[in-house]
């Protein structure tokens, strides 16, 4: 279970989810409570987004149990780089942990999530209601 938050100014702005379990978000200190907080506040129909995709996603990733829960940039940096550098980080914990493959799922009408993605050697999986499952097999 892991999450990265990444900093500008001492100034919270991006974070990543990701891990084995789905309670994940519960096992965290109060001070990354906070600071994702600052970000939703920041995007807060990201927020409702994030739930319902999380629930409705529930039992589609049979071939890979790791998945990234949340990823979040805040809107005052867009394409900076900073969510690459995020997946970046975390695909290291992962590797370092013998994780070969993780998840995601995102809203289908996320164009930019999507293409993000794609970029970053997602693979689509399948696709069921609004979401979209995409699958990275990492490479050591």
């Amino acid at each position: 279970s892991l999450i990265l938050i990444t900093k500008y100014n001492n100034i919270p702005c991006g974070f990543v989810i990701g891990g084995e379990k789905e309670n994940i978000i519960f096992k965290y200190s109060y001070s990354s409570y906070i600071k994702i907080l600052f970000i939703y506040i920041l995007k807060p129909i990201f927020l409702f987004n994030k739930i319902i995709s999380i629930l409705s996603s529930k039992n589609n990733f049979k071939s890979c149990s790791t998945r990234i829960f949340s990823i979040c940039i805040s809107s005052n940096f867009p394409k900076s780089g900073l969510g690459t550098l995020l997946i970046q980080n975390i695909e290291r914990k992962f590797r370092d942990n013998g994780i070969k493959r993780y998840g995601l799922s995102v809203n289908i009408k996320n164009y930019i999530a999507i293409n993000f993605y794609y970029k970053n050697g997602f693979q689509k999986l399948r696709k069921k209601g609004q979401n979209i499952f995409l699958e990275k097999i990492l490479i050591n």
